[in-house]
């Protein structure tokens, strides 16, 4: 039950009407000492950033996966242009909003999913239409298999390996020891 002179308390709004959204700071300043009035306020707002990191977290995906796929169309192909890399990423990022304006029962975690198929699609497509980029402006741009053995430096890894095998059944044995002892 209320108490009707904790709700005379309140600020009054815009309209004239009491602002209940200030009950829960109200109550805590009034009833509460003065160390753990802290404690609440970090509390509520503790709570509110993770309401607000939860939905930017929602929003970041609506650009992650375009992204993504414009990085890799220019990594990994030489037909990729700018201007088909410029299309998919709107159309990627367009696709993403399509879904979360009319699709909601897909989720935000699919949306990268879906915005990386799209974009690096579109990307793809549009890229035909324009010219291809010259070979001398790619080079040293793509992920070659055959580059990166000639360039490799030739070392004898057997002992590092051998060296990290060790290390890691050291740690191992350090922490089962951890365990059963204490």
């Amino acid at each position: 039950m209320v108490h009707p002179g904790f709700v005379a308390g309140f600020p009054l709004n815009e309209t004239g009407t009491a602002n209940y959204n200030l009950a829960v700071p109200i109550f805590v300043l009034k009833n509460f000492p003065h160390g753990l009035i802290g404690l609440v306020i970090v509390g509520l707002v503790a709570a509110a950033m993770s309401s607000l990191d939860s939905t930017l977290n929602a929003l970041s995906a609506l650009i992650n996966g375009p992204l993504l796929a414009v990085f890799l169309m220019g990594m990994l192909t030489r037909r990729i242009n700018g201007q088909g890399a410029l299309c998919g990423l709107i159309a990627g990022f367009s696709g993403n909003l399509w879904l979360w304006r009319y699709a909601p029962n897909i989720s935000w975690l699919w949306w990268n999913v879906i915005g990386f198929l799209v974009a690096y699609t579109a990307g793809y497509v549009m890229s035909l239409v324009f010219p291809t980029p010259q070979a001398a402006r790619l080079a040293g741009t793509l992920y070659r298999r055959d580059e990166l053995q000639r360039s490799a430096p030739r070392r004898n890894w057997q002992p590092y390996y051998i060296i990290l095998a060790l290390y890691g059944t050291g740690i191992f044995a350090l922490l089962l020891i951890v365990t059963l002892v204490f």
